[in-house]
């Protein structure tokens, strides 16, 4: 099938037609664009046809059963406008359109579903466009938004269904703060409405507005913390211990419990720290709560020690203070909330040591459980549960160094693993697949992550490196059937000296890996995106920039064919220095072909080695060599050699200048560098008749003429012509 944009339509020619007579062939005319189109593109099995006018509209044709009936829509979320935002799931789109904002349900990204239209204020426009993602929240079961209003304190909260309701809360939407949040099921919207704090119930059906409730408080400033269920709310209490009046008897922090009732029940009032409270953590389940003093200074005898349980799903019960801290960090449980992770600093080192403990929340016993983590010293950097609570992955130490621990009975330390070099930021994103199977570790400072696959009899140390170019990491997910990792890029490298002008998209097909065609590139596409998402099962990748949704017909299988032959790459050698592999150098991928700025630095690489180790650096000599060759481009050849050639190595430049000769043979920089890397040889006549082709090529008085006649000059009368080096 071909097709091509006339004025208003597009024209769709079966290729079995070309060739008939030209004249005689009778196109499809596909209407209903507006204006003249920009952008035509079949899906990979043909059987979609997406065309985008100049006008910004879009629309899609199925082709299937020899039909063209139109499944596009207009307007279409796909087209170019003031800002968008795409949903983490991907199934959700935000679009600025002049002064409206449209939002989209996107599970059927070919079938997009206008779900509202939102018309705005002027006032509202430029700071929406602005930042989009700041000043509208969706929730998270993208049955409501929050949209800012034209004033400070003034926020839309509206039902996205068509005519679904709408009203006005005197409060900010503002994304990172918790002035307006909603409950993750959608029942609740919390706002923060000046001194007090106000609870809407959205769970009532029909065109009743929801039912607003006031939170009876103490006078004093809170943090709002909602539970998964949204059934339990916790306000920590802001404690300034140099002026309110602190000690274990004060209350620092209220449990409010929301039944559904038409009334809100009493907060309950909690106690036990010797000031404030400092963290929170729900278990996923909803059965916990713990509580974290306040941190403060080590030799601060108001420091707690304490983290505190509240056992949530049985009202009454007392709670559980787990002891041993000399101070608590941030709470984490488990993701099936079995075990409950803490850790705080060692008294007996003043801060030098650190100890991590895992309670175990499911067993017989009455009292959590404790389980102290050993190796995990010199600070804890992160952790992170697997999502099913069968691993952790702790890392720490000035190293530093991961551990990964098997959570199925008792903790146990499967492997020790290295982790991405950091420069200045102590901070590890950790990212486990949903069936336990592979897990990432990234470090913002460093462009390439590692990869793990679990389940094995071994985990080794080292993880598989994935090459990024060089590029800062923006975004590293799995796919929803976790078979593919997907890396998003920003456009620049982190040492800001090159890039692209927009930002990278890698895939890992993990079912592939760890093969040579597992790692490919899907597209440059030309803009810096903020969020990437496959839909596997249709052929559909749906990304995301400042200003557009990208629609873009991507078959998994076909990239993963052709990735070995196109879009495959190997860490260049400054990626590869900032691994921990041991090994000198070599393909991470050995079918890919060397690219040619490593295979020049590696020469120097090589030179450098035979310093300490002889033997070694003729090897990576030989291989780079060898690498040259199967890159088989002449310039490359020449490049190469000429590197060799300085480093007065007349032999591997020998062999690397004859690939670049067989190409072009008359080429007089290629016969200069094999002349230099004859004389390096001691073979003068062979020499001194190669730099002759050069500088018969160039003007008389040229200054690399000049010094090639003195090279012959002292090649004819036996002396060394490379005395002050090859130049």
């Amino acid at each position: 099938m071909m097709a091509y944009g006339l004025e208003h339509e597009i024209a769709v020619v079966p290729t079995q037609k070309l060739t008939v007579p030209t004249g005689s062939i009778a196109p499809a005319a596909l209407t209903g664009l507006d204006s003249a189109a920009n952008v035509i593109e079949f899906s990979p099995s043909g059987r979609f046809l997406f065309a985008g006018s100049n006008d910004g509209k879009g629309r899609i044709w199925d082709f299937s059963n020899n039909a063209t009936a139109e499944i596009g829509i207009k307007p279409s979320p796909y087209r170019l406008g003031r800002a968008a935002w795409l949903s983490d799931d991907g199934r959700v789109a935000v679009n600025l359109l002049d002064d409206e904002l449209d939002f989209w349900n996107l599970v059927s990204p070919l079938e997009p579903v206008l779900l509202r239209r939102w018309q705005l204020k002027d006032t509202q426009v430029k700071s929406i466009a602005e930042c989009l993602p700041c000043r509208v929240i969706v929730s998270k079961t993208h049955l409501w938004a929050s949209i800012q209003g034209a004033s400070d304190n003034e926020s839309s909260i509206i039902e996205l269904k068509e005519g679904g309701r709408a009203f006005v809360v005197p409060s900010r939407t503002w994304i990172g703060t918790d002035e307006i949040q909603f409950s993750a099921d959608s029942r609740y919207l919390f706002v923060q409405e000046g001194e007090q704090e106000a609870i809407y119930g959205l769970d009532a059906t029909g065109s009743s507005q929801p039912k607003r409730q006031v939170v009876v408080l103490p006078a004093g400033s809170y943090s709002r913390y909602v539970s998964p269920s949204g059934d339990v709310v916790f306000y920590g209490r802001y404690v300034n211990p140099y002026r309110d009046k602190i000690g274990r008897a004060e209350e620092v922090g209220y449990v409010l419990r929301l039944d559904g009732s038409s009334e809100l029940l009493q907060p309950v009032g909690v106690n036990g720290f010797a000031a404030g409270i400092g963290s929170v953590a729900f278990s996923p389940d909803g059965h916990w709560l713990a509580l974290a003093d306040e941190r403060s200074l080590n030799d601060d005898d108001r420091t707690d020690s304490n983290v505190r349980l509240i056992r949530l799903d049985e009202p009454g019960s007392a709670a559980v203070d787990l002891t041993g801290h000399e101070f608590a960090t941030q709470p984490t449980f488990s993701g099936d909330g079995r075990w409950l992770l803490t850790a705080s600093y060692d008294v007996t080192l003043q801060g030098s040591r650190t100890l991590a403990r895992l309670w175990r929340l499911d067993g017989d016993k009455q009292s959590p459980e404790a389980f102290v983590l050993p190796e995990i010293a010199t600070f804890l950097h992160g952790a992170e549960f697997s999502q099913d609570g069968r691993y952790l992955i702790t890392i720490s130490g000035a190293g530093p160094l991961a551990q990964l621990w098997s959570l199925e009975s008792l903790p146990k330390l499967v492997a020790r693993l290295d982790v991405p070099r950091q420069t200045h930021n102590w901070h590890w994103d950790i990212k486990f697949d949903a069936t336990s199977s592979v897990v990432v570790i990234s470090n913002s400072d460093n462009p390439i992550p590692y990869l793990w696959k679990l389940g094995g009899p071994i985990v080794p140390e080292a993880g598989m490196p994935i090459s990024t170019g060089g590029r800062a990491i923006k975004n590293i997910e799995f796919t929803a059937d976790n078979n593919k990792l997907v890396i998003l890029t920003e456009s620049q490298t982190l040492d800001r000296r090159s890039g692209t002008s927009g930002s990278q998209v890698a895939t890992v097909d993990l079912s592939a890996l760890p093969n040579e065609d597992a790692v490919y590139a899907i597209s440059e596409p030309g803009v810096e995106l903020d969020r990437v998402h496959f839909i596997d099962d249709s052929g559909v990748m749906v990304a995301s920039s400042k200003t557009a949704l990208r629609l873009s017909f991507t078959k998994v299988e076909d990239l993963i064919r052709s990735a070995q032959a196109v879009l495959g790459r190997n860490l260049s050698l400054d990626e590869w220095s900032q691994t921990k592999l041991q090994e000198v150098y070599r393909p991470t991928f050995p079918g890919v072909r060397v690219d040619a700025r490593t295979l020049e630095a590696l020469v120097g690489l090589s030179f450098r080695l035979r310093e300490d180790s002889p033997e070694a650096g003729a090897s990576l000599a030989d291989e780079t060599v060898r690498w040259t060759l199967s890159l088989d481009e002449a310039d490359v050849c020449n490049s190469v050699a000429w590197s060799f050639a300085l480093q007065r190595d007349g032999q591997h430049a020998l062999a690397a200048i004859e690939c670049a000769l067989s190409q072009r043979p008359q080429d007089p920089y290629y016969h200069d560098t094999r002349g230099v890397a004859y004389a390096l040889l001691g073979e003068a006549s062979k020499a001194i008749s190669d730099m002759q082709v050069f500088v018969a090529a160039q003007s008389e008085n040229s200054e690399d003429a000049m010094r090639r006649r003195r090279w012959i000059k002292d090649l004819l009368s036996g002396k060394d012509p490379f005395r002050d080096g090859v130049k």
